[in-house]
């Protein structure tokens, strides 16, 4: 699988046309959101029982369970956010690119 970036956010993918990514199992639901284009997602993995495949264009969100594995594909250029659902620890990673832009604030996902 390739034809795929992270754009620096730890959080932010972007997928060329015909190009795949595998979202692996993680033990905490996430959401993913196609910020812009059309994606082709499918579960490959996990306690789903029948779960069909889903398609999703610019705005539209999912909810991936936890322990669930799956992959995406671009239909044409597409970029998308995945985020841990919110009342999850977040990641290190996220935490560590944040930290220099909070001060004392609280801050809060969508």
């Amino acid at each position: 699988m390739h034809g795929l970036s992270n754009n620096e956010l730890p959080w932010a993918w972007s997928l060329v046309a015909g190009s795949a990514r595998r979202i692996d199992a993680i033990g905490a639901p996430r959401w993913l959101r196609v910020d812009d284009g059309n994606v082709w997602l499918t579960a490959t993995q996990g306690d789903l029982g029948a779960h069909p495949d889903v398609w999703l264009s610019g705005g539209e969100s999912v909810r991936l369970p936890a322990a669930s594995q799956w992959v995406i594909e671009g239909r044409g250029p597409a970029r998308y956010t995945l985020m841990q659902e919110a009342g999850e620890e977040p990641s290190r990673r996220f935490w560590l690119w944040l930290k220099p832009m909070v001060s004392s604030r609280r801050v809060c996902a969508y």
